[in-house]
């Protein structure tokens, strides 16, 4: 009897044993999961290679302007697209590549806006484009050179100025900068400390920082 009751408490034992270490498993597997999958959610975010140019066009009064003639141009890819305000005299151009851009406005009533747009993040660029009065007929020729919208520097970057960096959601003014190259740098990833970690060799990536202001910007 004494051996069958020692038996049955060594058998209660290891059970107690297995449900607790089964316990433990899956604790430890929603733990990682939680870290990991926020993980994949900023890899992807991170990784896209085209944006979003939405913005209104208005009159000299502020009177929003319907039917007018926005267009994208970029002649070094051939990249052209075109798009019609509507009634609230807003466009929009989504997934357009990463790159500068001439964007043009013209209506039959107004004098043509043209300006440059440079898409180089996932974040939408608005814009605000007021279009003058046409006093007299007016033609706009927009040339196939692309001086202007070549990059000096050969190899791949990202440039990241204030006005990007205003509309950058920043959650923690302690890693304002590592959030700013996070969001709007493709190849760059938060750590779990929240700090940039760009993928690939880190002696392949350099970080350069000008124009400083005494105004902070985060």
């Amino acid at each position: 009897m004494q051996k069958h009751g020692r038996r049955g408490s060594a058998g209660a034992f290891h059970m107690l044993e297995f449900l607790f270490s089964s316990f433990l498993l899956l604790v430890c597997a929603g733990l990682t999961c939680s870290v990991i999958i926020p993980g994949r959610a900023i890899l992807a975010q991170s990784l896209g290679t085209s944006g979003t140019i939405r913005g209104a066009v208005v009159d000299p009064s502020g009177a929003v302007v319907r039917d007018a003639i926005v267009e994208i141009q970029n002649p070094v890819s051939d990249y052209l697209r075109q798009a019609k305000t509507d009634s609230d005299g807003k466009f929009a151009f989504a997934n357009v590549p990463f790159n500068p851009y001439h964007l043009t406005v013209t209506h039959k009533a107004f004098q043509p806006a043209v300006q440059d747009v440079e898409v180089e993040s996932g974040l939408p660029v608005m814009l605000k484009i007021s279009l003058q009065v046409a006093v007299v007929a007016t033609t706009v020729t927009v040339t196939t050179q692309a001086n202007d919208l070549i990059e000096k520097t050969p190899t791949a970057h990202t440039d990241v100025d204030k006005s990007l960096i205003a509309n950058l959601p920043i959650q923690s003014p302690s890693i304002g900068l590592s959030q700013v190259i996070t969001n709007a740098m493709p190849g760059v990833v938060a750590d779990a400390n929240g700090f940039f970690h760009p993928l690939g060799e880190h002696s392949d990536t350099t970080i350069s920082i000008s124009q400083l202001s005494a105004e902070p910007i985060l």
